[in-house]
């Protein structure tokens, strides 16, 4: 009997500690703030640091279950992991694909205004050297570090911004060639999860691929000839955004050329994406964004999955890419209706999809912005909004009503 009662007490006692560990919102997005200096864990490049609060996707986290009592994945709105360093036992870094027991943090603490986070690799506390803007997080540090409690906080930004969904900048993590840094090789050599982007490329026929050093900011680069096989970038994960966009740096000193560049939904056709042309001799075009679309012409939206394909130029001289980029806007039924104080700010745009007008009852003023921030449409106390010269498409609408500004997105047809 006395055995019984010391169980039941031990049972209960552990029950209290496991009652009292905070369990985060997973379908809430949270800022971690660090307590004493309240500046919020954001990114500093790839390194986590803290950072002003801005409202920005990159400050803003969900704390997704891993399965494990109080452990969870911390993934930022814009599909970056939060993850403990795999080539040292003390940093952090963001990632695009979770990492095994470096991506898993466990969460100490009764509530969410005191919680301390464990990194589930080394089994140290998360914290930074100092609480000033820009100073970088480790995950080395002992249970009482004076730096290492943060609040959790629910998250506002501006989803009207375009996020990085997805970036391959062909930087190496593998074995390069001695003399220029250079790497030739099959795709299906390289280790699974060592591509910067976090998804494993290919090649057609496994083809051999050629990244080559290259000086500046560039780091890395594919160097496609007409005789290079085509690196497809597959099932890119791009669930929760909509309005994609693909994003790519390019030059070629034979004068300028148009990547050739397809894109694919789950397992579907290859649909031709209308990019632009190359950066010319030692000149770079950087990041030229253009809409990715369906067969039809209808910007991408809403889907799980979507693959790329890039292949070899024509003719002519080699063609160095670099910094493959997918862009989007949070979609209007995703995580993004969760956040405090989304609803109050939110202009209802109708019709929408919208071919003549939309109405603006109430609005002393009517901007509409194409995704590239170029104002295409004013306004002013018009209760109808003539949109019929726009190009099919997606729009930002700001409308100013009783000195608040509110912010819809415009589909037009």
């Amino acid at each position: 009997m006395k055995k019984l009662f010391m169980s039941l007490c031990l049972f209960l006692a552990i029950s209290t500690v496991f009652a009292q560990t905070f369990v985060p919102d997973p379908n809430k997005i949270y800022n971690i703030v660090e307590s004493t200096s309240n500046n919020v864990v954001g990114a500093s490049g790839t390194q986590p640091a803290l950072t002003v609060t801005a409202n920005l996707a990159s400050q803003a986290f969900r704390f997704v279950p891993t399965g494990s009592l109080d452990t969870y994945y911390v993934l930022s709105v814009n599909h970056k992991y939060f993850n403990k360093k795999n080539s040292d036992g003390y940093s952090t870094i963001f990632e695009s694909a979770i990492s095994g027991t470096n991506s898993e943090w466990v969460i100490v603490g009764a509530d969410a205004t005191s919680i301390r986070l464990i990194n589930n690799n080394n089994s140290k506390y998360l914290a930074s050297d100092a609480t000033s803007v820009g100073s970088s997080l480790y995950c080395d540090k002992a249970v009482d570090n004076t730096n290492g409690l943060y609040k959790l906080q629910e998250a506002t930004f501006d989803a009207t911004l375009p996020i990085e969904v997805y970036n391959e900048n062909f930087n190496t993590s593998w074995a390069t060639n001695w003399g220029n840094d250079s790497w030739i090789g099959s795709p299906s050599t390289v280790e699974s999860g060592k591509w910067s982007g976090g998804v494993n490329l290919q090649t057609v026929g496994d083809g051999i691929m050629d990244l080559e050093q290259w000086w500046g900011s560039n780091g890395h680069i594919l160097v496609m000839t007409t005789t290079s096989a085509a690196v497809i970038i597959p099932d890119i994960n791009v669930a929760g955004y909509d309005n994609l966009r693909f994003s790519i740096d390019a030059r070629r000193n034979d004068g300028a050329i148009n990547p050739i560049v397809d894109v694919k939904v789950g397992t579907g056709d290859w649909v031709s994406v209308a990019t632009l042309p190359s950066g010319q001799y030692w000149n770079w075009l950087n990041s030229q964004v253009v809409p990715l679309n369906d067969a039809n012409g209808i910007q991408l939206s809403n889907l799980n999955t979507i693959s790329l394909r890039i292949s070899a130029p024509l003719s002519g001289g080699d063609l160095y890419l670099d910094n493959v980029k997918v862009i989007g806007l949070i979609h209007s039924n995703g995580v993004a209706t969760s956040l405090s104080g989304a609803s109050k700010d939110v202009f209802s745009v109708y019709p929408n999809p919208a071919t003549n007008y939309i109405l603006a009852k109430n609005a002393q003023k009517v901007t509409i912005s194409d995704l590239n921030g170029r104002i295409v449409k004013e306004a002013f106390n018009a209760e109808k909004v003539d949109v019929s010269s726009l190009a099919k498409g997606a729009y930002i609408v700001k409308a100013q009503v009783n000195n608040t500004t509110k912010i819809g997105k415009l589909i037009k047809e």
